[in-house]
This record gives structure tokens, sequence and C-alpha cells, in this order.
């Protein structure tokens, strides 16, 4: 057998959880005694945390299915609530939790199985949230890689388009880039050949320059040649004196030299002319020369703007080829990003794949589950056309109840006027006999309550009660004590209605449920209540240690148990006794020697506000929980302990025999009474006799008398109970 189990989450950790998560505030007290509105508020904070339910979610009906309803109106709530319930119930049931949750733990909650079902999502709260935790770094790194994968995008389109810009510049430019090549090429042909005319008249230049520097020094010489002629001159004017002959051969070479001066002048002059002419040739050709000059410069600052702008057309050539190497490797990033988009795109088809299988799965298992509410509402149907004709039976047992009660009135009338004869005969011994007449009364008590046990017990035996009655009276004539008289009453009385007790043995492999009897507090612990006992009570104490030690053994066995607590409204008193168990006090609580079933999961708990519990588990919808409790768990025999043996044991134990009779509690066989797990409340005749409206209630007397009466309606009495283990073959 598997050790694992699955996870339950405490009541504590539950709180811290819910209140970590923000979801709710909640109080252990609303764990244990849960409300439907507190279950459905908990329950639709938990989907809206799931992400299951959104906040505007009212569980509206839709309009087509409105129409099938005649009156939709009366629907509103009922709808809003199945919805509730089936989106819950989905969710359990994809949790695994090996419990089902029914409309029951959403309109009449239990506190284990409330904690067992919040804890149940609130376990898978905490795993949603650590994987989530897991995968958000991941999520976080796609998400970088997309906002990358964007980024570079963009650039590469914000590229392309500089690109194509470029690309449209350099087709526009290439027209004048022509042109200026062009011309740059005239400009250069045209620079060489200014370049050959230059140096050529910088040649000419120079001939001329070394001509003129002749032509100076020349002049020079002649000048020199003149001053030294004209002083000859005067020194031959000065000897023209001393000799005529002298003087005219003097003269005469005077003449001659002037003449040869004069020539010497007219070729200087003719020089002078030549060089004038030369000069103005020269400025001429300087002021062309300055005008070619300065076309030049402006054909070198054309050639050097030519020459910038090849320099810039080969950077951005340069750049070109740059952003061709840069489009290259970005065309390579591209490719990767497209494969990384072509893997994305497959990833996100996988999951869309998934997810319509899943929304295929979970529209089958809502067709299913529909078909399921629906055979299920098809079901209450006819499980409320049965209970209607078990309260038809019922209204019938409750007719002949009525006459039986008539027909019992009558005998106690009877009973009564058999007492008035006896109180007379003992009226007459009453002035010599005064030590008797505390016994005379006790008498007339005990007649009354003998009459009300074979009212009980219905059997029209009458001589049973005349045999007790003469007992008593011979009892009192005797001066037998009270105590004393009513254990011999009890004796009496087992003798002539006798119990036969048998020892029952369950086997395992037969399911038999255990029912706890309004063994709470308020009927069992000291001083807890108007009706719980004012000392400790040893009957009382035996069955609440054979209840827990038979609780015990169910639970280690994982067998069903089935506890009833009485639980009554302030406004809604249950005649004719006083006000008990008011619903909220430690009163309607278990014992404490039973509160640990409230954790165990085979345990179900059901709070009753009327003697029956068969009749208390009726809910509002028609179902009725004890019914399906043996039902869902295939109960073939149930063992019933608990308070009171005469009231509340006695009333349930007749009406579960007779549903069995009847067919609605299949496949149920046995119910077992266990003699020693009852018990009921002790009144004495002195106190009831001291307490205005009190009647006697013998304790050991109504013990007897509801386990007879349980015998008498097909119960079987066991006064030992043990498990076996089935035998292996």
């Amino acid at each position: 057998m598997s050790k694992f189990e699955y996870p339950t989450v405490s009541p504590t950790d539950i709180i811290s959880i819910l209140a970590e998560s923000q979801i709710a505030t909640v109080m252990e007290k609303d764990l244990k005694n849960p409300t439907p509105d507190f279950v459905s508020d908990i329950y639709t904070r938990l989907l809206i945390y799931l992400d299951l339910l959104h906040d505007g979610y009212e569980g509206q009906i839709e309009f087509s299915a409105l129409e099938q309803l005649e009156n939709p109106q009366y629907h509103v709530g009922s709808a809003r609530t199945m919805n509730h319930y089936i989106k819950i119930k989905q969710v359990i049931a994809l949790l695994q939790c090996p419990a089902d949750f029914t409309l029951r733990d959403l309109l009449k909650p239990q506190g284990d199985r409330t904690q067992f079902f919040i804890g149940a999502i609130l376990n898978f709260c905490l795993h949603k949230d650590t994987k989530m935790n897991e995968l958000r770094p991941l999520g976080e790194e796609l998400t970088l890689l997309d906002e990358q994968r964007r980024d570079l995008e963009d650039k590469i389109t914000q590229l392309n388009a500089e690109i194509t810009e470029y690309n449209g510049a350099r087709e526009r430019e290439l027209p004048l880039v022509q042109e200026v090549d062009g011309k740059v090429k005239e400009l250069r042909q045209k620079i060489a050949d200014l370049n050959n005319h230059q140096m050529s008249l910088r040649a000419s230049y120079r001939k001329l320059k070394e001509r003129s520097s002749e032509m100076d020094g020349e002049i020079s010489r002649a000048e020199f040649d003149l001053v030294q002629s004209v002083q000859e001159n005067a020194n031959l004017r000065s000897k023209i004196v001393q000799s005529p002959d002298k003087l005219q051969r003097a003269l005469e070479e005077k003449k001659s030299v002037r003449e040869e001066t004069r020539n010497a002048e007219r070729l200087a002059m003719q020089s002078f002319e030549a060089k004038t002419a030369v000069l103005e040739v020269y400025t001429k050709a300087f002021k062309k020369m300055s005008k070619h000059f300065n076309q030049m410069q402006a054909i070198h600052e054309q050639v050097n703007s030519a020459k910038s702008i090849e320099k810039d057309y080969k950077a951005v050539k340069a750049k070109l080829s740059d952003d061709g190497l840069i489009d290259k490797s970005l065309d390579a990033k591209l490719v990767e990003l497209q494969m990384k988009a072509q893997q994305l795109n497959d990833l996100k088809k996988l999951l869309e794949k998934e997810r319509d299988l899943k929304c295929e799965e979970a529209t089958k298992e809502f067709n299913n589950t529909k078909s399921e509410v629906e055979s299920r509402r098809h079901d209450l149907e006819a499980r409320q056309r049965k209970v209607e004709a078990v309260l038809t039976e019922v209204d019938a047992i409750t007719s002949k109840i009525n006459v039986v009660n008539e027909s019992g009135a009558a005998k106690i009338q009877k009973l009564v006027q058999k007492r008035e004869e006896i109180a007379d005969q003992f009226q007459q011994y009453k002035n010599s006999i005064q030590s008797v007449l505390a016994a005379v009364d006790f008498l007339l008590a005990s007649g009354s309550s003998a009459g009300k046990g074979v009212l009980f017990v219905g059997l029209g035996i009458e001589s049973v009660c005349i045999d007790v009655c003469s007992s008593l009276v011979k009892m009192c004539l005797f001066g037998v004590r009270e105590e004393q008289m009513v254990s011999q009453t009890v004796d009496l009385l087992k003798n002539e209605l006798p119990l036969e007790q048998q020892s029952v043995v369950l086997p395992e492999d037969v399911v038999t449920g255990l029912v706890l009897v309004d063994i709470i507090n308020g009927f069992c612990s000291v001083g807890a209540g108007n009706l719980a006992p004012r000392e400790p009570n040893r009957q009382i104490t035996g069955m609440i240690n054979e209840s827990a030690r038979l609780a015990r053994l169910f639970c280690d066995k994982k067998l069903p148990v089935l506890a009833f607590l009485d639980s009554h409204q302030p406004n809604k008193p249950e005649e004719p006794y006083p006000p008990h168990c008011i619903a909220g006090t430690e009163e309607t609580n278990l014992v404490p020697a039973l509160q640990f079933i409230e954790n165990e999961p085979n345990v179900t708990i059901q709070r009753k506000d009327c003697f029956d519990g068969f009749f208390g588990s009726i809910k509002d919808d028609g179902s009725n929980v004890f019914v399906d409790w043996v039902k869902n768990n295939h109960i073939k025999a149930i063992l019933v302990v608990g308070i009171c043996t005469d009231i509340c044991v006695l009333d349930f134990v007749c009406s579960t025999i007779s549903a069995r009779n009847r067919g609605f509690l299949a496949p149920l066989e046995d119910v077992i009474v266990y003699s020693h797990g009852c018990a009921t409340f002790d009144v004495p005749l002195h106190v009831a006799r001291n307490t205005k409206g009190a009647l006697a209630h013998p304790q050991l007397l109504m013990h007897h008398v509801g386990l007879y009466m349980a015998k008498g309606r097909g119960a079987i009495i066991a006064n030992e109970v043990s498990l076996v283990a089935p035998k292996k073959p």
C-alpha cells in the first residue's frame, strides 16, 4: 500500500498564506465553523487569484438558457450558485483531489472539508507561484531578446533607408561627378599648356633681361666716354691759345670725336628707343602674364576644389563600402533573427496547438460535466419524488403514531385510575403507618413512570405493569429505601422485558459506518449547559470512552464516520426542554475526547436542530446528507452510539430502519446499536419532586427502555463490538 498521501495544509498555514498573498483575511474560527457566504467569498477570491474568474464575474445565465425556464427570476440565485459550483468543481478536479467537491460543500460547508479543499487550492497556488518564479527569468530574457530584435529590425530599417538614400544621392550626383571629371581633365591639360607657355615666357624674359643689362652697360660706358670727351674738350679749349695748329688739329680731332659721339649718341638713342620698345613689349607681356597668372590661380583654385570633391567622393565611396560591409553583417544578423523568429513562430504554433487541445479537452470535460449535471438533475428530481413519497409515508406514520398516542393516553388513563385505587387502599393505612407515607408518594410517582414506560414500549401488555406496580406496593409496605426501590424496579422491568444482546464482529471487507449521535458538551460535559449533567456520571463517561475508542479505530481503518451535532437557533426552542445547545456556543462542540475527528478526511459532521438525525439531514434542495453518506460510501452496516438512548438515538434508529425497509438506503442491511456506547440523562425522583414542571427520568430504566424499543424495531443490540481483518485466500 502506498504511503504517499494528498498534501494537506493546516489552518494556521492557510490563514498565513491567504494573508501573505493578499487574497483574504480570515480567522481560525471561520475555517472551523464556515458559513455559505464565507465559503463562497473565499472560493471566489481564490478563483480570481488564479485568473480563472474575473473581478466583474456575476455568474449570469445566458438568455437562451433563460428562455427554457418558465419563471427565470426565481432561478437567478440558483444559476449563480450552480455556475460557481461548476467552476470550483472543475478546479478541484484539475487538481486531482481525492475528495469530490459537492454542492453541499458550498451551501452547508463543513470545517474539515472546507479546510481540505482550500488547502488543496492554496497548495496549487504555491506550486504555481514557484513555477512562475522559475520561468520568470526565461520570460524576461525572451522579452529582452524580443526588444533587441525589434531594435535591430528598426536599425536595419533605418540603415536600409540610409543606404537607399545614399544610392539615390549617388545616382543623382553621378552625372555631376562625370562632368566634374571632364572639367578636371580639361583643366589639367590647360594647366600643362599654360605651364609650357609660362616656361617659354620665362626663357624669353630672361633673354630680354640679359639684353637690357647689356644695353645698360653700353649706356653707362657711353656716358663715361661722354664725360671724358667733355673733359678733353675743356682741355683742348685751354690749349687753343697756345697753338692754333694744335688747336686746329685738336678741333678736328674734337669734331671727329664729336661726330663719333653723336653717332654713339644716335646709336644710344636708337638703342634706348629699342629698349623702350622692348620695355613696352615686356610691360604688355607682364600684363598679359599677370592676367594669365590670375587665370591660372582661378584654375588652380578650381583644381583644388576638384581635388577636395574627389577626396569627398573617395570618402563617400569608402563609406559606401563600409556601409556595404555593415549591410552584409546586418543581413547575416537579419537572417539569424529571422531564424529565431521562425523558431518563435513554430513555438507559438505548438503552444496554440497545445492550447487548442486543452480547449478541446476542457470542452469535452464541460460537456461531460454538463451531461453529468443533467443526469444528476434527473436523479434529484427522482430523489425529490422519493422524498415526497417518504414524506407521505411519514405523514401516514405520524397519523399512526397519533392513533397509538391516543390509545396510549387511554391506557394511561386506566393506569391512573388503577393508581388512584391503589392510593385509596394506601390511604386507609395512613393514620396507622406514618413511616411508609413517603413510600406511598414514591408509589404514586413510580406508578406514573411505569405507565409512561408502558407507553414508550407500546406493546400493550398490561400484566407487566400490574406486576411491577404490585411489587412496588410490596416494597413500600416493607420500607425499602428509594435508591434500592429504583434499582429493584429496573431489575423487575428487565425480567419482564428481557433484552437479548450479542457480540458483534465487523469484517473489514464489508463497509461499516460509525454514527455518533449528539456526543457534545451540552449533553455530556459537567455543568456545560441546561441539559448537561450536574456531576460526573459513570454511564455517560463510559459512553464517551467507548465512542472515542471506536472513532479512533474507524479513523485508523479509514472507514466512514458521521457525527450528528445538536444545534439550535436562539429564537427556535425545542419543546418541552429548556434552551440548550445554542448555535455558536461551546455546547454544540464535540467533547474533548472526540475533537480529533474534526480533522479526519473520512469524517462527515452534520448539525441538526431536531431530535431525529435522519430528518435533521434533509437539506433545502430535498437531498439527505445521511442518505448520500450511506450511498456514496456503499455502507452495508452502521454502528450507532451516542446520547440519549431513549430520545435522539431511538428516533434516528427507527427512522433509519423505516427508510431501509422502504429501499431508500440501499445497500444498507444492518443497523447495530452498541449498548455500552449509548447513554441517557438522569433525573432522580427527589429532584423531579422538588422541581416545578420536571418529570422523573431514571437513567438505567430509560436506557433499557430505549434499547428495548430499538430491538423491537429491528435493530441489532450489541454489548461487544470488534473489527477483524478479512481472511486471506
